[in-house]
């Protein structure tokens, strides 16, 4: 048969206008040729090998070129034949572009079943499919499900001149607007673009978001004067790209048809295989101190603060042991004057002294002038009337601070609480919700660190200890601080933890540094950072489903990231963010609050005041991308 196909090669001629004679068309590129066996009981292949195989060979003579058959059973069953005894079929050459022809002659299944069969093994670049009708959309129906982000070409070997790039999302009253037909002088990335182009429009179709912290309302991501009650810019990026891509942003719902799904700030990678990670971030865990604020006076015991413990038992020590010792010429008086005697040691040394004061040491000569001298000079004077007196009042004016621990082992050896807020919802589900440290962060550092670790041991005490508040919407946020800032203790499940005493908050930096503002300006505790940053961090990543929207959405978020506009926008939310969230706590205090943030922050938020972001703008760079790529 190769024979055969190799005579048809050199005799046979190929038309001077066909789009298949231009030289090179593929090159550095694997291509797979896949036909259609009609009849499997009788073993008939569908016109094999195609009529279009010879100008393919001719034309590009350096591109490998691999056959191979399909066979359908039912609409959910293709078999490929011919794949050797491997279940990942043919293999591919890597540093080629892949590209897959599909010669398609009348079925009623259309494509999708011999396209779900080839997206399950490779994943081409481009899928150039023959069409015996080119206009019915069988041909295409649905093509956004396929687990395949190939650029669809249909072609037809009796129209050599053109082929044509269909519109997936257009209505199909006009033909003329589903399919779009290329000359003969075109380029593989001239139809790549040309298919970007065509199928850039998604006809107001709904895209699902999934994920922690998406908010599809109440943004504000074009207004030209501050809006407290629309300060959310974290949902800007998939704002604009609805704008430029002209699709509906929706949730989840199991009812209602979707053309795409976006996860957003995902803390899990339980999601399935079909979908492609497309950004990842990194923040650390931190924790921080939340205490009452001290007093200069806390109680009688402040007039011991000035010495330690160890000082003032030493003292206690000294006073006994003269007294002792002055009592030993008396001895059958020792216990009658003991505490007399004592008392007169203690006023001596507090300088507290007069003539009945001294009494104890009346005809006692050979001990009196040692132990005045020392006592007087050492203990009243150096020890009592400087250093005491000069620390007392300092200690009675001034505000010492709390010492807390420095590191997470000393946190955790601690008897302070400790709570964290953090948390991620399961996929699909609206109900679900779990603590980012002790379900993920902490058992996957477990894992990495291993039992014979010292640091395990502190990761076991760690999840002990903590304690998850679910503070998942605005008002369990809002409950939450008002807890903390009237004293109330926080409850969560069976268990329940007091704010009257010093506590600690672990958190992600982000959620802990917005925690931490609202609880400064409310002015009721004081807020003490952490002394070290903790190992353990958090991964969070953005994953898009596999298919041929999946290039069109990466190559518009790129173009915002590199524009600036998203950097900006993160900007802004963590500026106006907690302005917002001050705003709908205590308006009263709103307007120091921003004046003092608007103040710290003027620089960078300039271009926000000065010429605010708005959609148009971002349409008008998403033009100016297309211009720049298509002059180049």
């Amino acid at each position: 048969m190769w024979i055969l196909l190799g005579l048809l090669l050199i005799l046979i001629p190929v038309p001077s206008n066909c789009v298949w004679n231009k030289p090179d068309l593929f090159r550095n590129c694997h291509i797979i040729l896949f036909t259609v066996q009609n009849n499997p009981s009788r073993g008939n292949a569908s016109n094999f090998p195609p009529p279009y195989l010879i100008t393919l060979l001719r034309s590009n003579p350096s591109s490998p070129i691999t056959l191979a058959q399909l066979r359908i059973k039912n609409p959910k069953l293709v078999d490929i034949l011919n794949k050797g005894n491997s279940p990942y079929g043919f293999p591919t050459y890597s540093r080629m572009t892949l590209v897959v022809f599909l010669h398609l002659t009348p079925t009623k299944f259309g494509g999708r079943p011999y396209h779900r069969a080839i997206f399950k093994l490779y994943n081409p670049s481009f899928l150039f499919q023959h069409c015996s009708d080119m206009f019915t959309t069988s041909n295409y129906a649905s093509y956004e499900e396929r687990v395949g982000t190939a650029s669809l070409v249909l072609f037809n070997f009796k129209i050599p001149n053109k082929i044509f790039i269909p519109c997936i999302f257009c209505a199909v009253s006009s033909t003329s607007k589903v399919l779009h037909s290329i000359g003969e002088y075109y380029s593989l990335p001239e139809i790549d673009r040309a298919w970007a182009r065509v199928n850039n429009n998604l006809q107001q179709k709904r895209v699902v978001l999934l994920g922690n912290n998406i908010l599809i309302v109440g943004n504000q991501c074009e207004t030209k004067r501050f809006n407290v009650k629309l300060s959310n810019f974290r949902s800007c990026t998939i704002v604009s790209l609805s704008k430029i891509l002209n699709f509906t942003v929706a949730t989840y719902r199991a009812w209602e048809p979707s053309i795409y799904y976006v996860y957003f700030n995902l803390v899990t990678g339980k999601f399935r295989r079909t979908y492609v990670v497309y950004h990842v971030r990194r923040e650390m865990v931190q924790y921080g101190f939340v205490t009452p604020f001290p007093t200069a006076f806390n109680g009688m015991s402040v007039f011991l603060s000035p010495f330690d413990n160890l000082v003032w038992l030493i003292l206690f020590a000294f006073c006994v042991t003269i007294t002792l010792i002055v009592g030993l010429t008396e001895a059958k008086n020792l216990v009658r004057n003991f505490i007399p005697d004592f008392l007169d040691v203690v006023c001596i040394l507090l300088g507290q002294v007069n003539g009945d004061s001294l009494k104890m040491f009346h005809k006692k000569n050979w001990t009196a002038v040692t132990i005045l001298t020392v006592w007087f000079l050492g203990g009243a004077y150096i020890i009592m009337g400087n250093l005491y007196t000069g620390s007392i009042f300092s200690f009675l004016s001034g505000v010492k601070l709390p010492i807390f621990p420095s590191n997470l082992e000393d946190l955790v050896a601690s008897t302070i609480p400790l709570f964290t807020t953090s948390y991620h919802s399961y996929a699909h589900t609206s109900g679900g919700y779990s603590s980012n440290l002790k379900k993920l962060i902490i058992p996957q550092h477990k894992n990495l660190f291993g039992n014979r670790s010292s640091f395990f041991a502190t990761l076991e005490r760690l999840d002990e200890k903590l304690f998850f508040i679910r503070a998942t919407t605005e008002y369990q946020y809002f409950k939450f601080l008002a807890n903390i800032d009237n004293s109330r203790p926080l409850k969560y499940l069976n268990k329940s933890i007091s704010t009257r005493k010093t506590f600690a908050i672990m958190d992600v930096k982000g959620k802990l540094i917005l925690t931490s503002r609202l609880l400064r300006w409310n002015g009721s505790r004081l807020i003490i950072p952490g002394g070290k940053d903790t190992p353990l961090s958090i991964i969070t990543f953005g994953a898009a489903k596999k298919s041929f929207l999946l290039p069109i959405f990466l190559n518009k978020l790129r173009q915002l990231s590199s524009s600036g506009l998203e950097e900006r926008w993160n900007k802004m939310e963590n500026v106006y963010y907690p302005l917002r969230l001050q705003y709908l706590r205590n308006n009263s205090t709103f307007p120091v609050h921003f004046a003092r943030a608007m103040a710290a922050e003027r620089e960078p938020i300039m271009f926000s005041e000065a010429d605010p972001i708005s959609l148009e703008s971002v349409v008008d760079t998403d033009r100016l991308f297309k211009r720049r790529r298509g002059t180049t």
